[in-house]
């Protein structure tokens, strides 16, 4: 991993080959634009935004805050060493998961930026290829229960290898054209020894967000008995294996 520093700026580059404009360049929504390279977009806490760049496809979030602190600052996050931002956490975990096989996101590049005492981040992973969020795909149609079963054992690999995703939901998981699982977002997310408590956290948090959507009521095909095949899927694929 490459760091390149520019006045207040500072930028870890995983993939060197990735592009061939300036660095100061690849994280602002709008040089993409500009070019005709914006290819999609995906609202969450914030924008991600997709665009293609020397026949690859890269998507480029930038950090926004949630709750009771976005009140406070959208975007900002107060600065406790380069190594500790968010951004930098991010792309490391990133880089592990790589490692283990795991099926994330690649990361390609990850930036903060000083204000101060606070930074603004973004972060650049390779794009997953024609790929949906399991919000989508439930409100398209029923899943299968073998995609069900699919998305418990990605789940438990990821768990037994210790890794905490405290946001996963619905739109985390992401179902690519061949029905392979992924997870991305990884804000916040570690790794660490294997943890029965935690990963269990990270599957109520999943659930909340099944009910809450159901409970929009615009059609969220899912019943009680998916969640029984997942469960019993998870638990069948759960073991203990030393995380990173």
């Amino acid at each position: 991993m490459q760091e390149l520093k520019d006045g207040q700026q500072l930028i870890w580059l995983c993939d060197d080959s990735a592009f061939s404009v300036a660095l100061d360049n690849i994280f602002d929504p709008s040089f993409w634009s500009q070019r005709d390279a914006l290819i999609g977009k995906a609202a969450g806490r914030g924008t991600t935004v997709f665009f293609e760049h020397q026949q690859r496809q890269f998507a480029l979030r930038h950090y926004h805050r949630g709750g009771m602190a976005a009140k406070i600052s959208e975007d900002q996050y107060l600065y406790l060493g380069a190594r500790k931002s968010r951004a930098y956490q991010e792309l490391k975990l990133l880089l592990r998961l790589q490692e283990l096989g795991l099926n994330a996101p690649r990361p390609i590049a990850a930036r903060i930026v000083r204000n101060g005492i606070y930074y603004r981040a973004d972060l650049i992973t390779e794009k997953i290829p024609k790929a949906q969020d399991l919000a989508q795909r439930l409100y398209a149609q029923a899943l299968p229960q073998k995609v069900w079963q699919d998305i418990a054992a990605t789940v438990a690999q990821f768990h037994n290898h210790g890794v905490n995703h405290p946001d996963l939901n619905l739109r985390n998981i992401m179902l690519d054209a061949n029905e392979q699982v992924w997870l991305i977002d990884f804000d916040r997310g570690t790794i660490a020894n294997a943890n029965a408590r935690i990963a269990q956290t990270n599957i109520e948090r999943l659930k909340r967000s099944l009910i809450k959507e159901l409970a929009k009521g615009k059609g969220l095909h899912w019943k009680e008995s998916d969640w029984d095949g997942f469960e019993t899927t998870y638990k069948l694929q759960k073991t203990v294996i030393k995380g990173g």
